[in-house]
This record gives structure tokens, C-alpha cells and sequence, in this order.
């Protein structure tokens, strides 16, 4: 008896997802041997933060970075529609050691992000009905491909040789890695077009303070095309990053207080960089500090040093002893300087009552309260030393 042509349909269905998963699997079994082959030429040329100065070492890791993204769209074909959950799983299963962060950055576009020690790649993935292609890969920018490639260059194999930071000039250094980093996403432009960023670590082999380098990227379908490209540094230990608010982009960064100095590695002065995204593209709109009593105190000085108001800050008589201070205090870079601050520092975002800042050789301990949402100066006393640098009830004036 002939069997119906559903059924025979059916059985032709079967026989070809049964050869196509054959096939996948010996695909994926040939890189696997391809990976471990290359894993183990690299073996010995890398301390996780650099690769050793050799053009086959450079070469060896360009190749395995090809084989991580090959290995995960071969398993998305197999795997359609996996959650990033999933794919990170998969890398694991191709390296054990290699630390993996899927981001799906709209439909069918899987942001990569692959790292070992401090030594990172990043690719995007993207899905065409049943089939999936890797549309960008960061190791493969070179200067000259984009109006950012001296930064972007920063990703590729090349760069994250041990002797690339000492052969380039200073103002070059951005330009060598290596880079590890994750992908983040933003809402779409006007014209519907997916976009993301991608946030890149450079290795530091000691120190808290680590430079960074921040890019956005618009994809048409068709290309994906970088918008901004901009780089900065940040505390390790800093409890923001990077996060999107209504249509901005913040970035916490690392910078210096203007009047005093911190003596440590620690965040310094914590700014948020502003990047607003418009219906076309980026618009930076640069530094905002963050709210402290650390930054109360360095606007005070600077304002009272630059002539500028400071009735919305301090009562009269802390305006008066703040002159008095600045007379007193030693120039560095053509402003007075309070010295260094020694930790532990007053509480980031401090309370209404007081805190006490500690200089090398003096203590400040400041009473506050807060006038329409901002900290305002009710004292000021110079002190041998703080006594407790907690917030808390101020010192008796």
C-alpha cells in the first residue's frame, strides 16, 4: 500500500533535519579539535593580560577568536532561538576557562563578548530566518576602517602583544589592549534601526583605577556602523557603571577633585558622563559630578578661589574662614591646595548633620543641612586631626 504524500513529506522532513544535524555536529566536533589544537599552541605565550611579542602568538589568538564565533553560530543553527543563557553555556562546553556575556540585543542580534584573564574579543551575531551569520567581529578593525579605528584597533590580536604600549607614542596608548568588555542595549533610532553599545576594559596588571573605552553602534539590516567612540577611567571598586536613564547614557568615571588630591587608589573624584541619544545619533553633553559631601567641599574652595557666588552654599561666617584658609594654603598648578586627603573618607552621600574631612596635616569638620535638595555649609572648624570620620553630630563651634 503507498503511503500518502503528507506522510512521504513527512519522512523526506525527517531524513533532512537528521543529515543537517550530522552535519552540524561534525562541524562543530571539527572546530572543537581545530580550537584545542590552537589552545595549546598558545599555551605558555600569555600571562592573561598580554600575549607574548610574536607574530605567531598574535596570529594563534586571531584564530581562536574566528573559532568562538564560528562555534556559536554553527550551535545557534542547530539551536535556533537560543536564550543567551544558552549560547553562554555552549562557549563553556567549547572552553571551560573561557568566560562568556550574551546580550540579545534585539531580535535575532546576539552581542558576544568572550574573555580569558584581561585578554577579551567581542562579535555580533545575527539571525536570517533559519540561518545565522556573525555581521561584526572587533578583532578584525583596523585603523582606517571606521573614523574611530585608531581606538577600536584596540580589540584586535595584534594590539594585545606585551611590547605594543612601549612602541606607540603616548597619546597612542588607547590604540594597543588587550580589551575585554560587554555589550549593552539602547532604544532604536528614528528609523527603527537596533542599537547597542560596547563597553571595553583595557588590562592593568596592578591598581584599582582601570581606563575604559565606551563605543555605540547602529545596525541598518545591512551594516553595522559605529556612532561614537569616546574613552575615560574608572575605580574598580565603584558602586555605578554604565546604565541607561530615560534617553541618556550614564558612565561613571574617575577624575581629580580640583582643590585637594586623594592618596590612594580609590574613586577619586566619581563624575557621570552624559551621552544623550537622539532620534540620529549621540550628543555628549561631557562630566556632572556626583552629589557628595567631597564634592561640596571642593566646590566651595573652587568657587571661593575663582571669585565665583557661594551665598547658596555657606553661611557667611564658613565663607569667611574658607578665604582664610586659601590665603594660608601652599599653590599646586596655580591653585591653592588643601593637600592630600587620607582615608577613611566622610560617606559618599553623607547626612545633614556633619562630616569631617582628614588632610595630611589637619582635619576640616563641617556642620551641614539641606536647603531646597542640596547639602549647605552651616560650619567650618580646622581641626589637629578628625576624631571620627563618620557622619555624624558636628562638633560643637
Amino acid at each position: 500500500m503507498n503511503s500518502s504524500p503528507f506522510l512521504r513529506l513527512v519522512a523526506v522532513l525527517v531524513s533532512v533535519f537528521a543529515l543537517t544535524g550530522c552535519s552540524t555536529k561534525a562541524k562543530m566536533a571539527k572546530i572543537r579539535n581545530e580550537y584545542a589544537g590552537v589552545a595549546t599552541a598558545l599555551k605558555g605565550q600569555s600571562d592573561g593580560f598580554f600575549i607574548v611579542d610574536s607574530p605567531e602568538a598574535s596570529a594563534s589568538l586571531d584564530r581562536k577568536w574566528s573559532l568562538q564565533a564560528l562555534w556559536v553560530t554553527t550551535y545557534l543553527e542547530e539551536h535556533p532561538f537560543a536564550s543567551a543563557k544558552e549560547v553562554e553555556s555552549a562557549v563553556s562546553a567549547l572552553d571551560g576557562n573561557l568566560g562568556c556575556e550574551v546580550t540579545l540585543l534585539g531580535p535575532g542580534l546576539y552581542g558576544v563578548a568572550t574573555q580569558e584573564g584581561e585578554i577579551g574579543n567581542a562579535f555580533v551575531v545575527v539571525q536570517n530566518g533559519r540561518h545565522y551569520r556573525m555581521i561584526w567581529n572587533a578583532k578584525d578593525l583596523r585603523v582606517g576602517s571606521t573614523a574611530d579605528s585608531k581606538l577600536l584597533s584596540a580589540w584586535s590580536a595584534e594590539a594585545a602583544r606585551s611590547d605594543c604600549r612601549s612602541k606607540v607614542k603616548d597619546e597612542d596608548w588607547l590604540s594597543c589592549g588587550p580589551v575585554y568588555g560587554r555589550f549593552g542595549f539602547v532604544p532604536s533610532d528614528d528609523k527603527g534601526q537596533q542599537r547597542f553599545y560596547l563597553e571595553g576594559s583595557y588590562a592593568e596588571l596592578a591598581g584599582m583605577s582601570v581606563g575604559a573605552q565606551l563605543s555605540v553602534w547602529v545596525w541598518d539590516g545591512s551594516n553595522l556602523k559605529s556612532q561614537y567612540v569616546g574613552v575615560y577611567s574608572y575605580y574598580i571598586d565603584q558602586p555605578a557603571g554604565v546604565r541607561l536613564e530615560g534617553d541618556i547614557l550614564r558612565v561613571r568615571v574617575r577624575e581629580q577633585y580640583r582643590m585637594f588630591s586623594t592618596c590612594c587608589d580609590d574613586e577619586g573624584r566619581p563624575m557621570d558622563w552624559n551621552l544623550k541619544l537622539t532620534s540620529t545619533g549621540i550628543q555628549d553633553l561631557g562630566y556632572s559630578p556626583v552629589s557628595s559631601a567631597l564634592e561640596t567641599m571642593d566646590e566651595l574652595f573652587y568657587r571661593t578661589e575663582n571669585g565665583l557666588n557661594t551665598d547658596d552654599m555657606a553661611t557667611p561666617e564658613v565663607r569667611k574662614k574658607t578665604r582664610a584658609l586659601l590665603r594660608r594654603s601652599p599653590k599646586a598648578s596655580g591653585l591653592p591646595s588643601l593637600g592630600t586627603l587620607m582615608p577613611p573618607y566622610p560617606n559618599p552621600s553623607g547626612d545633614a548633620a556633619g562630616f569631617c574631612a582628614e588632610f595630611e596635616e589637619y582635619g576640616l569638620r563641617f556642620s551641614t543641612k539641606i536647603v531646597r535638595d542640596k547639602r549647605y555649609l552651616t560650619g567650618m572648624r580646622q581641626l589637629a586631626n578628625c576624631p571620627d570620620t563618620s557622619t555624624g553630630p558636628p562638633a560643637p563651634q
